[in-house]
């Protein structure tokens, strides 16, 4: 998690705008504490949807070849 110590008002809306803003915390009157999340997400495991999406797309097209084509060329 990266941490910004903001004191001008100006800089703390910019901060807040940011995609990437987790959550803030008032200090005192003059600091405010902005969370953000990681720029970088490292993906070091398998997304299921997009296994999930392969393997029913293998389905798909082994019921086509072996239901169609191969009726056609026997």
């Amino acid at each position: 998690m990266n941490v910004e110590l903001v004191t001008n008002e100006r800089r703390i809306k910019r901060a807040l705008a940011k995609s990437t803003c987790k959550n803030f915390t008032i200090i005192n009157e003059g600091l405010v504490m902005v969370k953000f999340m990681p720029k970088k997400i490292i993906q070091n495991k398998p997304m299921y949807t997009g296994f999930v999406a392969l393997e029913l797309s293998k389905v798909l097209m082994y019921e086509f070849h072996y239901k169609h084509i191969q009726s056609i060329w026997r």
